[in-house]
């Protein structure tokens, strides 16, 4: 159990969804990481991006890679990127959430952190600038739908790298939605969030219905991520410009097993 939460699994989706609702007279629809955005540092708040940072940082050491200049697609509030600033690396984030990003900028501002950000979707980031590496994390991969999306995105970041370029990303296991999020149900009375999990087996969609409510108003976000098979994505790599230089489990060097809740990707442009 996380600390500031309470799971309640249930097979029941119509009870679950209507336990959700707080009492209030208005409900209002919005898309992913916008209303939630002020909230989702708190809702992270058992991750820890200094070990994920530690994690890519060791990752660039092992293969001999030479990486300065960053790119960060999907970068959320940004507390990766500022873990891996602080770690000597030159950082640009992009994320298609204008709330999300404003949030890192003014982090970023408090701290004097000279870290760019942009709004913008992954599948459209351009830049003059070519990077020793691009980084996608969280499974925030996932987030694209179709394996027409994981082409475009493998397409778009092989024209943001230099040669021999690197890109890192992780996608969330079949094994994690199963075990971890195929009915949860978590409420921070604190926060005035409720966020209920389901995964749906047949379809491999991973749901994640976050309500807050502000000021008598219920906002809703729906979230939506496909839990590929790596042999798919496998597939997918090898006939791209990509060259696999590791896959492995949650944040190991070991292969990915049955039991992995997180597959890392290691990637070099060929």
């Amino acid at each position: 159990m996380r600390s500031g939460f309470f799971y309640q699994p249930d097979n029941n989706l119509l009870r679950i969804k209507s336990a959700l609702e707080f009492t209030a007279k208005q409900k209002q629809h919005v898309p992913p990481y916008t209303f939630l955005a002020p909230y989702y540092d708190s809702m992270m708040r058992h991750i820890s991006y200094r070990e994920w940072a530690d994690y890519y940082d060791s990752i660039f050491r092992r293969f001999g890679f030479s990486v300065f200049d960053i790119c960060e697609l999907a970068c959320g509030t940004g507390s990766l990127a500022i873990e891996l600033y602080q770690k000597g690396y030159n950082l640009t984030c992009s994320d298609r959430s204008h709330e999300m990003i404003e949030i890192a900028r003014k982090k970023c501002k408090r701290a004097a952190l000279n870290i760019s950000f942009k709004a913008m979707n992954m599948l459209d980031y351009h830049s003059a600038h070519a990077f020793d590496a691009v980084i996608c994390a969280y499974d925030s991969v996932n987030y694209l739908l179709t394996t027409g999306e994981i082409i475009s995105c493998l397409n778009r970041v092989s024209r943001l790298l230099k040669p021999n370029g690197v890109f890192i990303f992780d996608v969330s296991t079949e094994y994690n939605s199963r075990t971890n999020f195929s009915r949860t149900y978590e409420w921070d009375p604190q926060q005035r969030f409720k966020r209920y999990g389901f995964f749906d087996a047949e379809r491999k969609i991973q749901h994640h219905i976050i309500e807050v409510e502000s000021d008598g108003v219920i906002y809703c976000e729906e979230h939506q991520q496909r839990i590929y098979p790596l042999d798919d994505l496998k597939n997918l790599i090898d006939a791209s410009v990509w060259e696999v230089w590791g896959l492995f489990g949650d944040f190991t060097y070991e292969p990915v097993h049955e039991c992995s809740e997180r597959a890392h990707f290691i990637l070099q442009k060929k």
